[in-house]
């Protein structure tokens, strides 16, 4: 299953209508634009670029607001973000350094060279929980999607409003018009996107896999720093008691917010995620064995879900590089290739 949207044929031959410049391994999307938004003609450009194997690039004014949902994509195929001054300059969102031309926005930043002017002054942020779940389901006539994304916001004490493919979304949520759509295009859904209030946000997508469905719920909604924790916890006992999954991880972190309270990114220093908590589904702490009580003896994990099936849920403690340490040393305990196969579907 994967977060970007794969062209069905895309031309190979001359300039594809949505890409402004052709270079030496990229391509750019070029606006004018004071919001930029996942609509049809960017997710046409992000997949022109998948299919010619290049970076996508993607060029905007100085104060331009980019929505989660292009930065989210943009990350996944490898994009990087520019911004252009009035005069020309250029500069690379990711540091904020000018670069003399696109194919330098990959290398290393020369720190010593000019950085654009506002770029680490403190904007206007919405602390939120992040959350990346994957659950599991039968394939049967009354499985349904979008339930999960319908916990986190029941927790998070928002709603989820609308919901489409590309931006403008335009559809009432609806947990049943979802499911149509992912039924319509199995064996893989295409990525649905969906806003509520306070500016969550999230995405979903189902696919089809030997042993059912495996279902992706990724976004963030907005809740005080001071209470990340307890929501991610119940967030997470909720998932481990009403659905099956596989893996999950929730973090804390920041996103800029628009005026009329949509969460956005703009060309400001932004702190990365911290994360605050896992949680493990039944299948891999089955595998785990005789290994699962020297896990919880080692790590701040407790039992959770169903009795016979219990999952794991692991809290990562302390701020800041303390999280991403007790993290990493879970994930190591725990074996990369097993989270990667549990993640993909595999048995």
């Amino acid at each position: 299953m994967t977060d970007l949207e794969q062209p069905a044929a895309a031309p190979m031959a001359g300039r594809h209508p949505v890409v402004d410049e052709f270079g030496e391994g990229f391509v750019v999307f070029a606006t004018p634009l004071p919001t930029v938004r996942f609509t049809e003609p960017f997710a046409a450009f992000v997949a022109e670029a998948l299919a010619r194997g290049v970076r996508p690039v993607l060029v905007t004014r100085v104060d331009a607001q980019v929505s989660v949902f292009v930065s989210q994509v943009m990350g996944k195929a490898g994009g990087v973000w520019a911004v252009q001054a009035r005069d020309g300059a250029t500069f690379d969102v990711s540091s904020g350094y000018r670069v003399r031309e696109l194919a330098d926005l990959w290398e290393q930043p020369d720190a010593a060279g000019e950085r654009l002017e506002g770029f680490t002054d403190p904007p206007v942020r919405r602390h939120v929980l992040a959350f990346d779940v994957r659950t599991r389901q039968r394939a049967i006539e009354r499985s349904r999607v979008g339930l999960v994304a319908e916990v986190v916001a029941e927790v998070a004490g928002v709603r989820w409003e609308c919901w489409g493919t590309r931006e403008p979304l335009l559809d009432v949520w609806d947990v049943e018009a979802l499911t149509r759509c992912a039924r319509e295009m199995m064996p893989e859904s295409p990525v649905m996107r969906a806003v509520g209030t306070g500016g969550a946000l999230c995405h979903v997508q189902v696919a089809r896999t030997q042993d059912g469905l495996l279902e992706h719920t990724w976004g963030a909604v907005p809740v005080d720093a001071a209470q990340v924790d307890e929501v991610a916890r119940l967030v997470a006992e909720r998932v481990a008691k009403e659905h099956l999954p596989t893996v999950a991880l929730f973090s804390a972190g920041e996103h800029d917010q628009a005026e009329n309270g949509t969460l956005v990114r703009q060309a400001r220093q932004s702190a990365p995620q911290e994360p605050v908590a896992g949680l493990v589904g039944p299948t891999l702490v089955g595998d785990l064995g005789a290994d699962l009580e020297a896990l919880v003896g080692e790590h701040v994990v407790s039992r959770v879900g169903r009795g016979r099936f219990p999952s794991l849920l692991v809290r990562f403690p302390g701020q800041g590089l303390e999280r991403w340490q007790a993290a990493a040393r879970f994930v190591a305990a725990l074996g990369v290739q097993d989270v990667a196969r549990v993640v993909r579907g595999g048995a």
